[in-house]
């Protein structure tokens, strides 16, 4: 659609039929699979393509299907200025494309109109989880693959990058990226669309504007879950209550940090496989099992530079950069080291889960040290 609404004079007419063609086939295919508004990211695309494409070919079914699903979108994100698909470092770029596109090609001023102001407000939201100097989103992530966009290629990351005078303050990989790198393929389209960002986001992209405590409401699958991070000058941590879902790409709890002296990231991330649940309170991230299973362990993966086994020793965990004081429920983890098809080469922590633990049972504490944990003077 961009490729014909800007450059179509520099294309043969046998090419944008065949490229009309094509389109109605692919809102046909959009029409029929249908999804639902909390699908966020194809929700967004496909309700832009349906409108579009009916408007273009004459077919009001379309239209007509199109608009009632970016109604839909719009009154979801309504209920707690959230999207389903929370705080997703890949797949907010792909939300802002398809709000970038209702803004500026939306067949009906009901696309344009809430395409301008949820792109405004998702920015405003990313800018409140994004800390610059550690150049990575709080978490928790409802959807993501990596966990420091500084090694692989984040859609959000490529965004921000594209608004800041400064590459070198860009949240990018410095070459090739480790995973993803196909992502790139999306800067000529932004380019061309231009992110809207609002100048109150804009001036938190650029620099770190104090600690702050963030709590957020996302409605999914019928339930309402509650998200709460902290953003400190030196570390942050994230996590999300209610999620219950075992997927590889849920991070329930997580938790950066500066690992050295203007050096790396180190990170902390809930495998989301296995079910866990998380609170920040105070300084502290603490995790829980709603609904424990034996099949599915507790799984912690960490990275930082120089990070080693015996440093999860005891009921203190001094890792490069952080020192962390530890509760654990269900007794010492084993530690393996694992190459995790994302994110590379780290440290996975794991806990057996017995049989019969109670549900909501707190099965793990982390707490900042002193030191550290008086950045968060709010």
């Amino acid at each position: 659609i961009v490729a014909l609404e800007y450059f179509s004079d520099r294309m043969q007419p046998g090419l944008t039929f065949d490229m009309h063609a094509a389109l109605l086939l692919a809102a046909e295919g959009a029409s029929a699979r249908d999804v639902a508004a909390d699908y966020t990211n194809i929700a967004l695309m496909s309700a832009f393509l349906l409108a579009y494409v009916g408007l273009e070919s004459d077919r009001p079914a379309l239209v007509k299907q199109g608009t009632e699903k970016a109604q839909d979108v719009y009154d979801l994100f309504q209920q707690h200025k959230t999207f389903t698909e929370y705080n997703s470092p890949t797949y907010y770029g792909v939300d802002l494309l398809g709000l970038a596109l209702w803004r500026e090609l939306g067949p009906t001023d009901l696309f344009r109109r809430c395409g301008a102001e949820l792109e405004a407000d998702l920015w405003h939201d990313i800018g409140e989880f994004y800390h610059p100097s550690l150049k990575n989103m709080a978490g928790p992530y409802c959807r993501a693959y990596g966990m420091d966009m500084t090694k692989y290629t984040a859609l959000t990351g490529l965004l921000i990058g594209q608004t800041l005078e400064s590459q070198k303050d860009a949240p990018l990989p410095p070459g090739v990226a480790q995973d993803r790198p196909f992502e790139w393929a999306y800067g000529p389209i932004y380019s061309i669309l231009k992110p809207k960002v609002p100048a109150e986001a804009m001036r938190r992209l650029r620099k770190f504007d104090g600690p702050r405590r963030l709590q957020r409401i996302v409605r999914f699958r019928g339930r309402e879950l509650l998200v709460a991070a902290l953003l400190t000058e030196n570390w942050m941590m994230g996590a999300v209550s209610g999620l219950e879902r075992r997927w590889e790409q849920h991070y329930p709890a997580t938790m950066h940090w500066r690992a050295g002296e203007d050096g790396p990231i180190g990170w902390l991330r809930v495998h989301g496989e296995s079910g866990a649940s998380g609170e920040v309170e105070g300084d502290r991230l603490t995790l829980s099992l709603p609904n424990p299973d034996a099949e599915f362990p507790l799984r912690i993966q960490i990275d930082a530079p120089g990070i080693t086994p015996e440093m999860f020793a005891g009921d203190v965990w001094e890792l490069p950069g952080m020192r962390l004081r530890v509760a654990a429920t269900l007794g010492a983890p084993t530690i393996e080291k694992a190459n995790d098809r994302h994110v590379g080469h780290i440290l996975e922590l794991r806990w057996a889960v017995p049989a019969k633990l109670p549900d909501d049972t707190a099965v793990l504490t982390l707490a900042v040290a002193r030191e550290q944990a008086d950045d968060a003077n709010l």
